[in-house]
C-alpha cells in the first residue's frame, strides 16, 4: 500500500516528496465510503467485515488527481498539429487563426449533448487509468451562453460518473473574436454576467486564467480575480508558459491554489516555501518542443509540486498519464516517489481538497487505484502502458479493467456502513434486465406454439441492440406471423403525426399493420390468425407520448377478439416515483389522452398496463389473459444511466436518454406551434422556447425569479433548421436542469405560458391561436380549464393548485398494481 501519509498535512514539499509511506503485508477497512481503519493483516482475524477484496500481488495507491484538463472540447486541431511540425511556433499558429479560438467556434457550433456524448470516451479513459478526481476547466466558450453551456456539460458528466468531476471557470483565457478590439467590454461580460450567475448557479469551484502577452495582462487577471473571490471562487492561474510578465507574483499575492505551467519560470525562490501549488505540464512542452518547467529546482528548494495532463485539443492532447509519469522523469529529473506524490497529494492540495482525497489514511475517502505490479517502481518501468486493473471511489469500483478482485463473504464487519460499500467481484450494479431479454432467457415458454403478433418499433430491442422483431421470428419456438406500428412506424422511420398504411416488411415479409392510421386499434381482420399479441415499445412515461393510447387500445382488442395480451416490460426513462400533472377529464380524452392518468404517471408499460385493466380503463371480458414479463434489478429511483441499457431514439425528437425530461417541460406549448418554438427543428427539442418576439435577457430573468427547484433557465439564441421559425433567429431561454429529483417537469411550461403573459401582454397566445391548435393544447392537458384560467388572468399559483389535486389519490390507487419497488 502506497499510503502517501502526511499526518494530517495534506501536502508534501521539497524532500518530503519522496516520503510515500509503503505499507506490507496490511489490510485497508472501509465504511460508509470512508477509510476506518488500516490495521496488519496479522490482526485482521480481530476484525468482523462483510466480504473481503484479495489483492495479493498488487500496489495500492490513493486514486490519481488530475487537477488540470481541458476535457470538455468539440473539434481537431491536427492541422495544428502538423503546423508545428512544420517549425511554426504556439503564437504563430494563433496568429493564423488557429489555438483557443479555433476550438472556440467548434464548441460554440455544439449542443449540450453533444458535448455530454463527446467527453465521455475521455472521461473513461481517465477512470481506466486510476482517475478518481478530475478537473476539466471551461475557456472554449467566450460567451456568456457558451461558458455557461461547458460548465453545465461538466456538472452533467459529474452526474454520470461515479468519480469527483470538478469545475473550473476559464473565461478568461483567451479574448474572443467579437471582443478583440474591446477587450475592456468581455472583462465586464466576465465580472458582471458570468460570475455571478456561476455563483449563484454554484456551477464551478475556482477561477481560473491566463496570463500571457498574448492572452490577459496582469492588471485584467486581477479585476477578474478579484470579481472571482468576492463570489468565493478558488483561484488558480495559467503563468510563466512563454513570458514572466507578473502572473506569478499576482496569484502568490492573491492566494492562488495553484500557478500552472511555469516553463519559464526563472525564480523558485517566489515558490519555494508557499503553500500555492506549482502545477507542472510536461505533456505541453513535450507536444510543443518547448522548455519544460524546472521541477527538479523546485522540489529542491521546499515548493509543492504536482502533475497533470493538461489534456486539451492543441498543445497537449494526451491523456496517457504513464507517458506523462515518463516526461516527468527523463525530462525534469523527477523520482518515481515524487511523480506518485505530485499526482496524488499535491494535485488534491491544488484544487483544495486534499483534506478528503490523494492519501491512503483513516477518515479520507476510499479512493484506490490498484495496480498489477509487485513494486511501484514498475509503474514508471512499464511507462506508456496502463498497469491499472481497478479503480475505486468512495469503496465503489468505478471501472474494472482486468478481472483480479477475489471477493469472499465473510462475518459483518460493524462499523455502521452499507453492506454494498465495498463491491462484490461483478464490480458494478447488473444491468437491467428488460422483458424481452427475460423472456429470451426463458426460451420464450408463453409463446410455443402459439401464433404471435408483435406491437414494436425500433426500441424494441434486447441489451445487444437485436431487434425484438429479429429475435422472435428466428426463434424455431416462436411462430411470428404480423407486426403492428405505432407513430412513427414499426422501424420508427415516420415523421410524428403522419399516418401510415398497411405494408410488408422488406426483412421479415412479415406484415405490417398501422395502428397510427385510420384504424388506431386492431380490428377482427388484422387479428384473425392471432392466439398471442405481444407488446414491445419504450415509452417516456408522459401521457400525451401515444405508445400507451396504442398499448390500452390493443388490449382492449385483444381482449373482443379472445386473444391472449404480453407486455415485455421496459424502464419508465423518468423514473417510478415522480408523479405530476391534473387527470384527464373525460371531455377530452384523446388518442394523447387515451386514460385518466396524470402527465407524468410514475409506472413502467407493463405496470400501467395491469393499472388499465384493474381499474377499468377498457373493456375487457372475465377471462381475458393479461401477462407482463417483468424486468429484472429495476429499480423505482433508477435514472435511465443505472440501468446500463442503451438509449434508442423513441421518436426523432426523443433522441436522448435526457430528452424525456424536456418533453414534459414544453411538449403541451408545443401544441401553439405557429407562435413560439420548443427546439422541434433545432438541435434542442424540448429544451427551449423562443420566437423572433421574445427578448432573451427579459424571458430568462423572469423564469429564474420563480425560483424553480432544480432547475435554472439561460438566454440563448437559435435558428431552427426545420418547422416554425426555420431560417429566421430567434431568442428566448434555454432550460438547463441541476437536480432532476427537484424538479417538477410539468409545471415548468405552465411558468413559461404566464411569463409570457406578463413580459408581451399584447401576446395572447390563444387568442393568436387558431381553433384545432387550442383544441390540441387543451388534449395535451387533457382539459380546458389552463386556457380559462389565462384568459381570467387567475395566477400561476392557481394553475399548479390545480395540476396537483388529484396526485396522491392516483398515487394510492398505482401502488396497488406495483410490480418494482
Amino acid at each position: 500500500i502506497v499510503t502517501i501519509n502526511t499526518n494530517g498535512k495534506n501536502y508534501k514539499n521539497g524532500v518530503e516528496s519522496k516520503e510515500i509511506g509503503l505499507f506490507e503485508e496490511y489490510s485497508i477497512l472501509i465504511a460508509d465510503g470512508v477509510i476506518s481503519q488500516i490495521i496488519p493483516n496479522s490482526k485482521l482475524s480481530e476484525i468482523k467485515y462483510d466480504k473481503k477484496i484479495d489483492l495479493t500481488d498488487k500496489i495500492i495507491m490513493p486514486g490519481l488527481v488530475e487537477c488540470h484538463t481541458h476535457t470538455v472540447f468539440a473539434g481537431s486541431r491536427a492541422k495544428e498539429f502538423n503546423m508545428r511540425l512544420n517549425g511554426k511556433s504556439y503564437e504563430e499558429i494563433a496568429m493564423a487563426g488557429g489555438g483557443i479560438n479555433s476550438t472556440v467556434k467548434s464548441v460554440r457550433e455544439s449542443g449540450f449533448e453533444e458535448l455530454v456524448n463527446i467527453s465521455k470516451p475521455r472521461i473513461e479513459n481517465f477512470i481506466r487509468q486510476g482517475v478518481t478526481t478530475l478537473e476539466i476547466k471551461s475557456g472554449y466558450g467566450l460567451s456568456f451562453y457558451d461558458e455557461i453551456k461547458l460548465l453545465e456539460v461538466v456538472n452533467k458528466l459529474d452526474s454520470l460518473y461515479p468519480i469527483d468531476i470538478i469545475p473550473t471557470f476559464l473565461g478568461a483565457h483567451t479574448f474572443p473574436p467579437e471582443y478583440i478590439n474591446d477587450k475592456e467590454k468581455y472583462i465586464d461580460i466576465i465580472i458582471n454576467e458570468m460570475l455571478p450567475y456561476i455563483s449563484e448557479k454554484k456551477l464551478a469551484k475556482s477561477c481560473d486564467g491566463f496570463c500571457e502577452l498574448t492572452a490577459f495582462s496582469t492588471k485584467q487577471i486581477e479585476k477578474i480575480f478579484i470579481a472571482a473571490a468576492d463570489s468565493n471562487l478558488n483561484l488558480k492561474l495559467h503563468t510563466d508558459q512563454f513570458n514572466s510578465i507578473g502572473g506569478l507574483e499576482l496569484a502568490l499575492e492573491m492566494g492562488a491554489k495553484s500557478v500552472d505551467h511555469l516553463e519559464v519560470l526563472s525564480d523558485v525562490d517566489k515558490v519555494a516555501n508557499s503553500e500555492t501549488v506549482a502545477v507542472l505540464l510536461p505533456g505541453v512542452s513535450f507536444s510543443l518542443q518547448y522548455n519544460y518547467a524546472p521541477a527538479r529546482k523546485l522540489l529542491d528548494n521546499n515548493a509543492i509540486v504536482a502533475l497533470s495532463t493538461d489534456y486539451n485539443p492543441g498543445s497537449s492532447h494526451i491523456n496517457n498519464i504513464s507517458n506523462i509519469w515518463g516526461l516527468a522523469a527523463f525530462k525534469m529529473s523527477m523520482k518515481m516517489e515524487e511523480i506518485i506524490t505530485a499526482y496524488t497529494i499535491n494535485s488534491a492540495k491544488a484544487l483544495g481538497i486534499s483534506e478528503a482525497v490523494g492519501s491512503i489514511e483513516v477518515g479520507k475517502s476510499a479512493d484506490f487505484s490498484i495496480y498489477n505490479a509487485k513494486e511501484y517502481s514498475e509503474l514508471l518501468y512499464n511507462f506508456g502502458n496502463n498497469l491499472n486493473v481497478t479503480t475505486i471511489k468512495s469503496g465503489k469500483v468505478a471501472q474494472k479493467s482486468a478481472p483480479i478482485l477475489q471477493v469472499r463473504d465473510e462475518t459483518n464487519y460493524t462499523a455502521n456502513r452499507d453492506k454494498d460499500t465495498i463491491p462484490n467481484n461483478n464490480c458494478s450494479k447488473p444491468k437491467v434486465l428488460t422483458g424481452v431479454n427475460v423472456l429470451e432467457n426463458r426460451n420464450f415458454d408463453i409463446l410455443e406454439n402459439k401464433r404471435v403478433g408483435l406491437i414494436t418499433n425500433q426500441t424494441g430491442v434486447n441489451n445487444i441492440l437485436i431487434s425484438t422483431i429479429d429475435i422472435l421470428n428466428n426463434s424455431p419456438n416462436v411462430n411470428l406471423v404480423a407486426l403492428f406500428g405505432p407513430e412513427h412506424g414499426v422501424r420508427g422511420d415516420v415523421e410524428g403525426g403522419e399516418y401510415i398504411k398497411f405494408y410488408t416488411d422488406t426483412t421479415t415479409n412479415l406484415p405490417v399493420y398501422s395502428l397510427y392510421g385510420k384504424t388506431r386499434k386492431p380490428n377482427a381482420d388484422m387479428l384473425k390468425n392471432i392466439d398471442v399479441l405481444v407488446y414491445d415499445i419504450q415509452d417516456i412515461g408522459v401521457r400525451s407520448y401515444t405508445f400507451i393510447s396504442t398499448m390500452g387500445l390493443a388490449m382492449e382488442a385483444a381482449s373482443e377478439n379472445g386473444i391472449e395480451f404480453v407486455v415485455l416490460d421496459r424502464p419508465n426513462p423518468l423514473g417510478g416515483i415522480k408523479i405530476e400533472g391534473n387527470i384527464v377529464e373525460e371531455d377530452y380524452i384523446s388518442f394523447i389522452g387515451q386514460f385518466p392518468i396524470p402527465y407524468v404517471y410514475g409506472l413502467t408499460c407493463g405496470e400501467l398496463a395491469k393499472l388499465i385493466v384493474g381499474e377499468n380503463f377498457i373493456k375487457t371480458k372475465p377471462n381475458f389473459k393479461l401477462n407482463i414479463v417483468s424486468m429484472e434489478n429495476w429499480e423505482r429511483k433508477m435514472d435511465w444511466e443505472e440501468t446500463g441499457l442503451n438509449w434508442i431514439p423513441t421518436s426523432p425528437h426523443i433522441p436522448h436518454s435526457f430528452s424525456p425530461y424536456f418533453y414534459p417541460m414544453t411538449g403541451i406549448l408545443g401544441e401553439l406551434r405557429n407562435l413560439i418554438s420548443i427546439g422541434v427543428g433545432y438541435t434542442l427539442p424540448f429544451q427551449i422556447i423562443g420566437a423572433e418576439w421574445i427578448n432573451s435577457k427579459k424571458l430568462t430573468d423572469k423564469l429564474n425569479s420563480f425560483n424553480l427547484p432544480g432547475i435554472s433557465f439561460i438566454p440563448i439564441t437559435f435558428k431552427p433548421y426545420y418547422a416554425f421559425g426555420k431560417g429566421k433567429y430567434l431568442s428566448g431561454s434555454q432550460i438547463i436542469i441541476s437536480d432532476f429529483n427537484l424538479t417538477n417537469l410539468t409545471e415548468v411550461q405552465f411558468y413559461i405560458l404566464f411569463a409570457l403573459k406578463e413580459l408581451y401582454p399584447d401576446k395572447n397566445l390563444f387568442n393568436l391561436s387558431s381553433k384545432n391548435e387550442i383544441g390540441m393544447f387543451n388534449k395535451a392537458i387533457g382539459t380546458d380549464k389552463i386556457v380559462k384560467y389565462y384568459n381570467d388572468n387567475l395566477s400561476i399559483s392557481e394553475v399548479v393548485k390545480f395540476l396537483n389535486k388529484d396526485l396522491s389519490k392516483f398515487k394510492e390507487v398505482s401502488e396497488k398494481y406495483y410490480l418494482y419497488y
